[in-house]
């Protein structure tokens, strides 16, 4: 259940920006929220995690777990940029 908090928050936060920047009346300021809400939300979550989790996390594990902030870092940034690309061409 613990590994399906991210996907969960995660998924639903995708949800509602996408939904707000396809529906036609979204303000800029609502869409500006979002994208601010995305850009600082996961790297804070993804921080806070890596510090409570460091602690419980064997050696052999912490590689694997390494390599999936990564890889979750990496979807974050792509989410985030295509959401900065439709706020700032959005009219």
């Amino acid at each position: 259940m613990r590994k399906m908090i991210p996907i969960l928050l995660g998924g639903a936060g995708l949800a509602l920006a996408v939904y707000s920047f396809l529906s036609p009346p979204a303000s800029k300021l609502a869409r500006g929220e979002i994208l601010a809400a995305w850009t600082v939300g996961p790297p804070v979550y993804f921080w806070l995690e890596y510090f409570v989790m460091a602690n419980s996390i064997a050696k052999e594990e912490m590689e694997r777990y390494k390599m999936f902030q990564e890889l979750s870092r990496n979807v974050w940034a792509g989410i985030a940029a295509a959401l900065a690309i439709g706020y700032f061409t959005a009219r």
